[in-house]
């Protein structure tokens, strides 16, 4: 999963997004991503048969948040799908 964090700022649209992250623990991966001039916080907690993403948004962006669910939600499927295609 982590070998494809660096597509996820192309899935960000109007460009020029930034996403940092690290790892909180072996289960637990910190999102942070810049775009837009605002940022956005994320948890990805990996388990045996799930993955659950936790978003943080700012107060600008939170009127927006059943198109960013649909966009994290296909865009986590699609990279997650990708990433085991190379298996």
């Amino acid at each position: 999963m982590s070998s494809r964090v660096g597509d996820l700022a192309k899935r960000i649209p109007g460009g020029m997004a930034e996403v940092t992250s690290s790892w909180a623990s072996e289960d637990r991966m910190l999102l942070d991503v810049v775009a837009m001039g605002q940022k956005v916080s994320a948890t990805v907690d990996v388990e045996e048969r799930l993955v659950r993403v936790s978003v943080a948004l700012p107060l600008m962006l939170s009127f927006m948040s059943g198109p960013i669910t649909a966009m994290v939600r296909k865009s986590g499927e699609d990279l997650l799908l990708a990433d085991d295609a190379r298996k």
